[in-house]
């Protein structure tokens, strides 16, 4: 019995360090914007949701090493995007993207189509 107990706890102690030191190097310790979103100015009446499509994040690792894709925020990196946008009113909102519990924001503006009008109309200066 004594060299049963004695050949499983070898057995535990062996994998726990063998999966311990093979995931060390991958662990997230932050995110990071690499580029906005195509879409940062949402306009009421028109838009209603977020499109984050063109965004893009990188993921640093404990070792220093970085995870770069082409994938968007909130595809396959399981990212969580929260936000208090009100479609219908005016105004600067944030957005933040959340892996694990690291996260970066930036801001979305929502305008009025009378203010895209004017700006059309008058010009920017």
């Amino acid at each position: 019995m004594y060299k049963l107990k004695l050949f499983l706890l070898t057995i535990t102690s062996f994998s726990l360090v063998l999966f311990t030191a093979c995931d060390e190097g991958l662990r997230v310790v932050g995110v990071e914007l690499v580029s906005y979103p195509d879409k940062l100015f949402y306009v009421i009446g028109v838009d209603d949701s977020i499109d984050l499509s063109g965004g893009r994040a990188k993921l640093l690792l404990k070792d220093k090493s970085i995870i770069t894709n082409d994938s968007k925020m909130d595809d396959e990196w399981n990212f969580k995007v929260t936000h208090n946008i009100d479609f219908e009113r005016e105004g600067v909102y944030e957005i933040t993207v959340t892996r694990y519990k690291y996260s970066f924001s930036f801001p979305v503006q929502v305008v009025s189509f009378e203010a895209i009008e004017d700006i059309v109309n008058t010009g920017i200066n």
